[in-house]
């Protein structure tokens, strides 16, 4: 889904995704630069306030520049689950092949 925060319609089936589900799946694209780690970790975070579980996972790690920033080399190195049984949601991804 490809939303502008002007279409409601779309934002409220965004929000209805995010209520249905309990465990979540972030994924950022390749490279992640500062916009999209940001993106990632403030949904995490709003998801965890909300009493759901969220994992980001991207392939390639953070830029060194972002390293000192606490937690992330860890959150980044891998998800630790089967993401099979998980809700999977892209942040800051242009097409499904970035």
């Amino acid at each position: 889904m490809t939303a502008t925060f002007s279409d409601a319609a779309a934002c409220r089936s965004a929000v209805d995704f995010l209520k249905r589900y309990d465990r979540f799946a972030l994924i950022c694209h390749l490279s992640p630069d500062g916009d999209a780690i940001g993106a990632v970790f403030l949904l995490k975070l709003a998801l965890e306030r909300l009493g759901k579980i969220a994992c980001v996972c991207c392939q390639d790690p953070p830029p060194e520049n972002l390293t000192m920033l606490s937690g992330l080399c860890e959150v980044f190195a891998s998800c630790p689950f089967d993401t099979n049984s998980y809700a999977a949601v892209a942040v800051d991804c242009g097409d499904l092949g970035r």
